[in-house]
């Protein structure tokens, strides 16, 4: 018998429900603290803004990785050459990530790329509810985070 909705798909759109309606509906929480102005004015906006994570291809990563790993053992390469080519494979592989989410982004109604952070995968996105949960379905979208996690980040 075959699962219809695998754990991790519940998990991802538990998680996609939970982060938007809580970037949509917290505003009705209101604060009198004037400190909050601009974080306040977020959570009102009609569209939730959240941070979003892309998958990188693990295939294509565990090769590199096999390969540079074999050139080690071989002696062709030393530990500090394997480990600036892995770090170089893994930038290129986030950045592939995410310019292929940017342009399935451009492509869905209703979702905006407003800003990203190339080099650790993070995008910050805005759009309508159910256009942020169906981003949970593209193959480059690993998580939706609380949008705090971008700027942190």
């Amino acid at each position: 018998m075959t699962n219809p909705l695998p754990r991790r798909r519940l998990i991802q759109v538990g998680g996609a429900g939970t982060a938007a309606s809580l970037a949509g509906c917290l505003s009705t929480f209101g604060s009198d603290d004037d400190t909050n102005d601009a974080e306040n004015a977020a959570l009102t906006d009609d569209e939730p803004t959240v941070a979003l994570a892309v998958n990188v291809d693990e295939e294509e990563f565990e090769q590199i990785q096999a390969d540079v790993f074999e050139r080690v053992e071989d002696g062709d390469i030393d530990q500090g050459e394997a480990q600036a080519e892995m770090e170089e494979a893994q930038t290129e592989l986030i950045g592939d990530a995410v310019a292929a989410f940017e342009s399935r982004a451009e492509e869905t109604d209703g979702l905006a790329v407003a800003d990203v952070a190339g080099e650790i995968g993070l995008a910050l996105v805005e759009g309508e509810t159910s256009a942020l949960i169906e981003a949970l379905a593209f193959d480059e979208v690993a998580a939706l985070l609380p949008p705090d996690e971008f700027e942190t980040a």
